[in-house]
């Protein structure tokens, strides 16, 4: 599952996904513009922009992943990814992804 939070308005914000009983977030090194495009299909939008802005950031959340990849053909971004046994470290919650859906 993904889902989109802390935006001002509910078609924007930090992108979030449902791993190991929790939600927590995906770190922007590596997300893409196909895998924003992705997320956005996926919730039911035509598209998606990547966003570089901190103020979504949440610390009391793991970081689930960096690297995960989508393809231009994607209609569900966790097809092929797997959840992590544990929080990736070597992210912060100031580079989050965030991406806006139209």
């Amino acid at each position: 599952m993904v889902r989109l939070q802390g935006g001002y308005y509910s078609n924007e914000g930090r992108v979030e996904v449902y791993c190991n009983g929790q939600w927590g977030t995906i770190c922007s090194i590596g997300f893409s513009a196909s895998d924003a495009n992705t997320i956005c299909r996926q919730l039911g939008y035509d598209s998606g922009l990547r966003k570089y802005d901190s103020i979504y950031g949440n610390t009391s959340q793991p970081i689930w992943s960096t690297n995960m990849y989508s393809t231009s053909g994607d209609t569900c971004f966790g097809s092929s990814n797997t959840c992590p046994s544990s929080s990736i470290a070597n992210c912060s919650y100031y580079t989050d992804s965030l991406v806006t859906c139209s």
